[in-house]
């Protein structure tokens, strides 16, 4: 599953493909990116899944929420 992976960064397209996606990862992280998602809007343009030790890139812009084990970066807002 693509919540599954180590780092993942999705580029959501416009649309259903972006909608579907988006929907698949909240049911597979459940609560933290709902809360992602309505903290900066839904669906989210563009974000990535980081382990906790990552960092977002410098220079992104993006910000970050917290959950035990995962970041979710959120670029491109």
């Amino acid at each position: 599953m693509i919540a599954n992976l180590p780092i993942a960064e999705l580029r959501l397209l416009a649309g259903p493909e972006r909608d579907e996606i988006f929907s698949r990862l909240i049911e597979a992280e459940g609560p933290a990116l709902a809360n992602a998602q309505e903290q900066f809007g839904a669906p989210l343009p563009v974000f990535a899944l980081y382990p906790v030790s990552a960092r977002p890139a410098a220079g992104t812009g993006g910000r970050v929420c917290d959950r035990p084990g995962l970041r979710i970066n959120v670029t491109g807002r």
